[in-house]
């Protein structure tokens, strides 16, 4: 006779009860919960990392990054109290600054090379230098109006200084040219900047002005 191991009874299908199956949607609605809370936290602390003046006032920048970061150096912890011309003031300052700098390395560079060429090129830089030095303090007193006028002389004079670093830039080599390249690409970036600043806090121009901003080579 054919023994069968079968058993008598059946083995008891595996079945999940309702409230653990509850349990577990309930436990993956709460982690999806944390997860998006966890975003959306990082996210806000990211952007409002800046404040909304610094990112409105960099938002006609070539190179928004850098102008935040340039920007961020000098702005106040009240920054946010303060209006886009002050900052901009603020910053024009700490360019001529920069720009002393400059010059300080241009005079002591001209004073250790004998080859004319360069020394030349120096003194043009030098003679440019000064040339924005006293844009920059046209353009601060310019600021002090509101009319679209008075914001556009700032921004023509911001140009030309702009133009003077480039110049100065391109009629360096040899020793003069990689001593002072650092500093002259800084100098080019914060002109750039500025000019993006003055687009962002200009007033609205009407068709009569024949205002055209832009924001820089």
């Amino acid at each position: 006779m054919a023994t069968t191991h079968q058993p008598l009874l059946d083995a008891p299908k595996s079945k999940r009860s309702p409230c653990k199956s509850l349990f577990l949607l309930l436990s993956l609605t709460a982690i999806i919960g944390l997860i998006t809370i966890v975003t959306t936290r990082v996210i806000h602390d990211t952007s409002s990392s800046s404040p909304p003046l610094l990112a409105q006032i960099c938002d006609r920048a070539l190179d928004r990054a850098s102008c935040r970061a340039m920007v961020s150096e000098v702005a106040s912890k009240d920054s946010n109290q303060m209006s886009g011309v002050d900052l901009l003031k603020v910053f024009l300052e700490k360019s001529k600054l920069a720009i002393g700098d400059v010059v300080e390395m241009a005079s002591d560079v001209r004073r250790r090379i004998n080859d004319r060429k360069q020394q030349a090129a120096i003194a043009d830089c030098l003679e440019l230098m000064d040339r924005s030095m006293g844009r920059i303090r046209e353009s601060v007193s310019a600021l002090n109006g509101s009319a679209v006028r008075f914001h556009s002389d700032a921004h023509t004079w911001l140009s030309s200084i702009l133009t003077n670093h480039v110049t100065c830039q391109d009629g360096l080599n040899g020793l003069a040219q990689s001593v002072m390249e650092a500093g002259l690409k800084d100098l080019i970036t914060r002109a750039r900047i500025s000019l993006a600043m003055v687009v962002a806090i200009s007033p609205p121009q009407d068709e009569s002005s024949g205002v055209a901003y832009t924001e820089g080579l």
